[in-house]
């Protein structure tokens, strides 16, 4: 018998995601939830965790050449078509700490490539994971300004948390005002603009390929950033139906079990992406 807990995070486009814990004893299901970073927390890795060899060598890759900004984008990429999404976002955060222009680089550059060729998928994902990286520099930025005042021993809001994430989901005013930080809420407004832009070209590769399983993944977190539900469960189902082994599908499938408070099949579908996830998928 096994006691499963799950604990509640959050994906770095702002979707709560329960992260399977640990397992004991089957009969009694645990619920911890609590404020985690708006990163991925898909935990734990197994011990015999497959990692594809292209990602091992691009690992390496980048460990003998640390400073090597293009390498860091390139195992960005990589991990964004597997379950390792946890480690594509602390990349995401060196490579701003490297050269805190080169995602507006690659931006521009893969806005004249789709401008040469609009059906050049790979320029759109590229775009599209940017703008992602983009989005994440800029909050985690927007946080640390938000909190300067902490460190010269000043007092900030109580309830800013909940201030900063409500304008950063939808541009809230009255969040705005509360929080009484234009820089801030300037870069929360291009965090916004990003995340629209990675939308944008997620569905228009899905304009072009109905298919592909990792715009719909993707696509299915920004409208759950956005409140959109019902549109989200019905990417992450269509994701399934293309792809029943992709494990962030049924990683995203858990989390629309858990907030519908079906908790058995919540972890039903947790198992089945940590299972997928071990093999490498």
């Amino acid at each position: 018998m096994s006691v499963i807990r799950l604990i509640l995070g959050v994906m770095v486009v702002g979707i709560p995601l329960p992260a399977l814990a640990q397992t004991t004893d089957q009969d009694t299901l645990q619920i911890s939830v609590g404020v985690q970073e708006e990163r991925p927390q898909f935990l734990p890795d197994s011990a015999k965790l497959v990692v594809p060899q292209q990602i091992q060598q691009l690992e390496q890759q980048s460990k003998a050449d640390p400073k090597n900004v293009d390498l860091k984008f390139d195992l960005l990429m990589a991990y964004s078509r597997t379950s390792l999404l946890d480690r594509a976002w602390p990349v995401a955060l060196d490579i701003d700490k490297l050269s805190p222009e080169y995602t507006l680089k690659i931006l521009q550059d893969t806005e004249a490539q789709i401008k040469k060729n609009p059906k050049d998928q790979e320029a759109r994902y590229r775009a599209a994971m940017a703008s992602f990286a983009r989005g994440l520099q800029l909050k985690e930025l927007a946080r640390e300004k938000y909190m300067e005042p902490l460190q010269r021993g000043q007092t900030i809001p109580d309830g800013w948390w909940d201030d900063f994430r409500a304008y950063l989901k939808n541009g809230d005013k009255e969040a705005a005002k509360r929080l009484n930080n234009l820089e801030v809420v300037t870069m929360l407004d291009e965090v916004r603009s990003r995340r629209g832009n990675a939308e944008t070209q997620l569905q228009t590769i899905l304009t072009q390929d109905k298919n592909q399983t990792w715009a719909q993944n993707y696509l299915a977190f920004l409208n759950y950033d956005r409140g959109d539900m019902k549109q989200a469960e019905s990417l992450i189902r269509e994701s399934l139906t293309t792809d029943p082994s992709n494990p962030l599908s049924h990683f995203a499938l858990a989390q629309l079990y858990f907030k519908q408070g079906q908790l058995k099949e919540a972890v039903a579908a947790m198992k089945m992406a940590f299972q997928l996830r071990a093999q490498g998928k």
